[in-house]
């Protein structure tokens, strides 16, 4: 053990706790989304409109998969690891800007659809901006150089 061993294992500690408290900010946001649709399929259901049936079969899924806090975290978890799976195979290197951004938003899209989350309102903007968020602590945990 040395001090210079032990300073770079505080400085990977700090970053982990630091993307989970961000991670977990963002499964905060999934989850008051699933409210907000949860306030929409419950006008639908009042109204009986046409895609009452349909909201509420995606209101059952979105449920069950962020139904709590951790269920939450660990969905947000989950689009961080696919993410990093792509780009650990590019560690090392440099990547465009542009497609990192398109990398991590088609992963935050594939995720809001499976969640059933893709339409809810307002939602987009926090998903890209989340998405690239990502995107870029990934690269810099693998030593990806972000060119613009």
């Amino acid at each position: 053990w040395t001090p210079l061993r032990a300073s770079a294992s505080a400085r990977r500690s700090l970053a982990a706790n630091a993307l989970a408290a961000a991670d977990g900010e963002r499964a905060a946001t999934m989850r008051r989304s699933l409210e907000q649709m949860e306030s929409v399929a419950a006008a639908a259901a009042a109204g009986e409109g046409q895609g009452a049936e349909s909201a509420s079969a995606q209101l059952a899924t979105a449920r069950q998969r962020l139904g709590t806090s951790e269920a939450a975290e660990a969905e947000v978890a989950g689009l961080r690891w696919r993410i990093e799976r792509d780009l650990i195979l590019r560690a090392g290197e440099t990547l465009q800007r542009k497609e990192l951004r398109e990398l991590a938003s088609e992963h935050m899209h594939a995720v809001l659809e499976e969640l059933a989350l893709h339409e809810v309102i307002g939602l987009e903007r926090w998903a890209r901006e989340t998405a690239e968020a990502m995107g870029r602590e990934s690269a810099e945990r693998f030593d990806i150089t972000v060119a613009e």
